[in-house]
């Protein structure tokens, strides 16, 4: 199977940091780019630079991994990235620090792959949330902040 990832160089004060996000829809990366261009030319006076870059590659997964989301803290949206080794029923949800659930953000089986998903926080108050993924025996939770 091809995925498309897309390499982001993010120079911010003096510091380089790179994610890579997957995913199996080029034309999604390709929008994914220009909303990060548009984000790019926004904030050039705050010394923030991003560099693009779309490969097609014959990747697959070899283990199930949920990374930390991106921005951190976020306003009022946020990059959840995740992958998945096999074919299997997958949830991701969103708890506030009380444990309720605020948002059910996959609730279906995925093939293997490379997923990530925007978070919207706007009908949300700032504060700690946590966003927890479960596929067959695998289970990971991830903190994240939103601040407004």
């Amino acid at each position: 199977m091809r995925y498309s990832h897309l390499i982001i160089f993010f120079i911010f004060l003096f510091g380089l940091y790179s994610t890579i996000i997957y995913c199996q829809d080029s034309t999604k990366i390709k929008e994914f780019s220009k909303q990060l261009e548009r984000i790019s030319e926004k904030y050039k006076t705050n010394e923030l630079a991003f560099s693009l870059k779309i490969r097609e590659n014959d990747i697959k997964p070899t283990e199930f991994m949920l990374y930390q989301n991106y921005p951190n803290p976020f306003n009022p949206t946020t990059i959840i990235t995740y992958q998945i080794k096999e074919s299997d029923y997958v949830q991701l949800k969103v708890y506030d620090v009380l444990c309720h659930e605020v948002a059910l953000l996959v609730d279906k089986v995925q093939p293997a792959g490379y997923y990530q998903i925007i978070f919207d926080g706007n009908n949300l108050s700032d504060g700690i949330y946590f966003y927890r993924l479960q596929t067959g025996n695998f289970v990971d939770v991830k903190k994240m902040v939103l601040v407004k």
